[in-house]
């Protein structure tokens, strides 16, 4: 988790080039992996539901 930190923003499509970017810091593995497991829990988001990262948070 956290890859997503180096990314340059300015090649991204659009959409992910637009939206706001948080870095909270000293979140660590536990707390990181209770805000992912709720992110996916939430029948709300359905962005990567079913995904193979949803299913390996859920799962831990």
């Amino acid at each position: 988790m956290g890859g997503g930190t180096a990314c340059a923003l300015e090649a991204l499509p659009p959409l992910y080039r637009e939206s706001r970017v948080a870095v909270v810091p000293h979140v660590l593995r536990e707390e990181s992996l209770a805000l992912m497991q709720t992110f996916f829990a939430n029948p709300g988001n359905t962005y990567l539901t079913d995904t193979l990262l949803a299913q390996y948070t859920l799962n831990q």
